[in-house]
């Protein structure tokens, strides 16, 4: 399932997800304590390469999140980081950076803000500042959806301003 030809075809990604999914959800320790997770990652960068189903890769990251123990995975959160600074630099979307605020949103939700910022600042000191000012800011107005809404930093974390100024949504989109 993590052989990278199968994931080639455009039309094998949204089911292998799926299936990658809910092996994440069924067995998180044969997965976390194996081999498995350096392929799933990979899995993911191959994802989030791709304009057209960098959204999948986040759907992976997110079941990394609620279905993990962040001690199976927090020293591949700096390499995912760098990933995802990337593609930001190279090519932001509005979809890919929903996607990114949703994920640092449940990452902050689940573990803590500190690990989202420390985990960012092994790529980069004060880079959390930045994106928070630069793209989950701008880019919190776009997040719908039942549960993305749930996490969005502006409901989940009124004190955000503990880490920077970040202004409340007033109107709904």
């Amino acid at each position: 399932m993590l052989a990278p030809t199968l994931w080639d075809r455009q039309a094998n990604v949204v089911p292998l997800v799926r299936l990658l999914e809910a092996f994440l959800r069924a067995a998180p320790r044969e997965i976390s304590t194996g081999t498995h997770l350096t392929g799933v990652l990979g899995v993911f960068q191959k994802l989030a390469a791709s304009r057209a189903q960098d959204h999948q890769g986040f759907f992976i990251l997110n079941a990394f999140v609620e279905c993990l123990p962040l001690e199976a995975w927090v020293d591949f959160l700096p390499s995912v980081w760098s990933v995802l600074f990337a593609r930001l630099q190279s090519s932001k979307t509005v979809k890919f950076t929903k996607c990114l605020v949703v994920f640092i949103s449940l990452l902050c939700c689940k573990h803590g803000p500190l690990t989202v910022v420390d985990s960012m600042a092994k790529v980069q000191p004060g880079i959390f500042e930045m994106l928070m000012k630069g793209v989950v800011c701008d880019a919190i107005p776009t997040v719908s959806g039942e549960s993305e809404e749930k996490v969005r930093p502006d409901g989940a974390f009124p004190n955000l301003g503990t880490y920077v100024y970040c202004p409340r949504r007033t109107s709904p989109v």
